[in-house]
């Protein structure tokens, strides 16, 4: 899933055992908002839970799967840092 702006907060339902890569551009924030899975990120894989938060960086690769058990509801959104000007500054 792609959109060309950023900054816009997506669900995504990933069904039972289902592979879910999102590879928007920028920094990814994900939010696991209901449900189980695993986040495949070389060299780890590190389980998740519901209420659990991650941080993608740009240039990581990042595999979402929802346990055998249940669906896994994320909510996601990118942030790309170079339309951020004037809102944010280094003082």
């Amino acid at each position: 899933m792609h959109r060309e702006s950023h900054l816009f907060l997506d669900l995504t339902v990933v069904p039972p055992s289902v592979e879910l890569t999102i590879d928007s551009p920028g920094w990814r924030f994900v939010l696991v908002q209901q449900g189980h899975g695993y986040l495949f990120a070389k060299p780890e894989v590190k389980p998740l839970n519901t209420g659990d938060a991650v941080m993608i960086s740009p240039r990581a690769a990042a595999v979402f799967r929802a346990s055998q058990i249940g669906e896994m509801t994320l909510a996601h959104f990118h942030v790309l840092p170079d339309l951020l000007t004037g809102l944010l500054t280094l003082a």
